[in-house]
């Protein structure tokens, strides 16, 4: 019995660190992609300075890469790519 509890304990434990260093990475690569939009596009920080990529992708993960979405095309005009590089289209400018 004590045998179960043990690997019962284990799982978990692995399982919950497995997921921890999950999000820690999506959050970096988010953090990093957000900074990347911000820069390329010139778009100021509003409220938090440096700390806002982290802050906007910990509390508001959808709202702001829904966000990032909209700066990066104009979906409503050109067709949104899923397998692509960027998103879309090859032949899809930029917004600038």
């Amino acid at each position: 019995m004590l045998f179960i509890s043990v690997g019962a304990f284990v799982l978990n434990f692995f399982t919950g660190f497995g997921s921890l260093a999950l999000f820690i990475y999506f959050l970096i690569v988010g953090i990093n992609t957000r900074s990347y939009i911000r820069r390329k596009y010139q778009i100021p920080t509003q409220t938090c300075g440096a700390c806002e990529d982290c802050c906007c992708l910990y509390w508001c993960t959808c709202c702001t890469v829904a966000q990032m979405g909209r700066h990066v095309t104009d979906f409503e005009q050109y067709k949104a790519s899923c397998c692509g590089e960027t998103g879309v289209a090859p032949d899809t400018p930029s917004i600038v």
